[in-house]
């Protein structure tokens, strides 16, 4: 708002000012067309130095408002014609790759599943480093998204979702500091937790009004 009131004060300044007449171009030279405001103006010339330079810096923001100051006020309009619609295909498609990931017998729930019960602690340091960004943050975060914004209680929905996938994140935590130290119990305990938000987080899908 700040900014934008700044804008208005700039454009209201530039094209109310006095000091510049517009002239047809090649009528007259670049110093005919500016008012001198000395009086009077240097013997032989129709304008000063000084007054010459002001103009040349009126002009260059006279330029920059016209074309900044449209552009600003076009911004809210653009980015309202882009939001996304959602379907209700469209969320379950989402939520249905968090279903995938969480439930298929080679990915990453299960990977990590594994590495724990073989104890792998190489393999899990480094899994759970990397599988916040890749499925908390792509793929749940992605999901948590498509809840439309429509209602008092989706927009509920939603921040249960934030809750959940930030609770993801402090699971693989859990599960990586249990690895630093070798602890195969506190790693098998925050699995457990890692799993329980996740079916949290996909009962919210059954729950969305459209």
């Amino acid at each position: 708002m700040l900014q934008l009131k700044s804008l208005l004060a700039l454009h209201l300044l530039v094209t109310t000012s006095h000091g510049y007449v517009p002239i047809p171009s090649g009528t007259a030279s670049a110093a005919s067309n500016i008012m001198c405001w000395c009086n009077p103006a240097p013997e032989g010339t129709s304008t000063c130095d000084d007054c010459f330079r002001f103009s040349r810096r009126r002009f260059c923001t006279t330029a920059a408002t016209s074309v900044l100051f449209p552009a600003f006020l076009s911004r809210p309009a653009q980015a309202k014609a882009k939001e996304e619609i959602i379907t209700p295909e469209i969320m379950r498609a989402a939520f249905e790759r968090v279903a995938s990931e969480a439930s298929s017998p080679t990915g990453g729930v299960a990977s990590l599943a594994n590495a724990i019960n073989i104890q792998d602690w190489p393999f899990i340091l480094e899994f759970t480093q990397n599988y916040d960004l890749e499925f908390r943050k792509l793929v749940m975060g992605g999901a948590r998204r498509k809840i439309p914004k429509t209602t008092d209680a989706n927009k509920a929905l939603r921040d249960q979702g934030m809750m959940l996938t930030n609770g993801v994140t402090f699971d693989l935590i859990a599960v990586n500091k249990a690895a630093r130290v070798q602890d195969a119990e506190a790693a098998t305990k925050a699995y457990g937790l890692f799993v329980d938000d996740i079916q949290s987080f996909l009962r919210l899908a059954s729950k969305v009004e459209f």
